[in-house]
């Protein structure tokens, strides 16, 4: 169903907003595929996808996998929206990260194409919080957990391993193990933010600005493998798209 609206008078139904979290959202899996965090796919490609998490998901391990949660069965009248079929990738490349704002992208090789694709919001700087958000927990076996959360606040908090001070979303429940790295959505359908981590007994996500300048930043003519499985089949084709 995407793409989806940025019109401020615009929302999507709950339904329409689960459909679109949960055809979006991956598993990040170590070398031994333990889950190790979640994220959330912003492109796709004839041979590719492209899928954003939270860089100290991905911080010190030389390889690991995305699981995308692609639809098993379709009938005479098109997908059945289910979400019942895990497929693992091992052909990931990490194309740009930011240790500051904890962001990293990533190009995963697939012939499987994900349903959904989220793309970033247009809010301007100064708009005030959304009166609710939507975060995805996908750290189960079944198909991703979609919630509803209100009294979302946009502060100023300090990353404890950098002492340094960046915005970012609070929301007064924590995340989940695993969850770091899935995306805030908003009423449009929209990523508002990243999952980064808990505080006091509340979640942090990375901030819309930050986000959209690390996404604007990662354009075709500046892709560069910072590491990955660059013996993946079609590699050059889709590193050069």
């Amino acid at each position: 169903m995407s793409p989806t609206s940025d019109d401020p008078e615009h929302a999507e139904s709950d339904e329409d907003i689960k459909l679109i979290a949960q055809g979006s959202a991956v598993q990040i899996r170590d070398s031994l595929g333990e889950l190790v965090g979640s994220g959330v796919v912003v492109s796709i490609a004839a041979r590719s996808f492209d899928v954003l998490t939270a860089f100290h998901v991905i911080e010190g391990r030389d390889r690991f996998g995305v699981d995308a949660f692609i639809e098993s069965r379709t009938d005479s009248l098109g997908p059945t929206h289910s979400f019942d079929a895990y497929v693992r990738h091992w052909g990931v490349v990490v194309i740009d990260t930011d240790r500051e704002n904890d962001l990293a992208y990533l190009r995963v090789a697939s012939l499987n194409r994900p349903r959904e694709v989220v793309f970033l919001a247009a809010e301007p700087v100064d708009a005030p919080p959304p009166p609710a958000a939507w975060v995805i927990d996908s750290t189960e076996l079944g198909p991703p957990d979609v919630q509803k959360v209100d009294g979302l606040m946009l502060e100023t908090a300090k990353r404890p391993q950098e002492g340094r001070s960046v915005q970012m979303w609070r929301i007064d429940q924590q995340s989940k193990p695993g969850m770091s790295g899935s995306a805030l959505l908003n009423a449009q359908g929209r990523l508002i933010g990243l999952a980064s981590g808990n505080n006091g007994g509340d979640a942090y996500y990375c901030g819309l600005n930050k986000l959209r300048d690390f996404v604007h930043r990662v354009t075709p003519s500046e892709v560069r493998v910072l590491r990955g499985d660059r013996d993946a089949s079609d590699a050059e084709e889709w590193l050069t798209r």
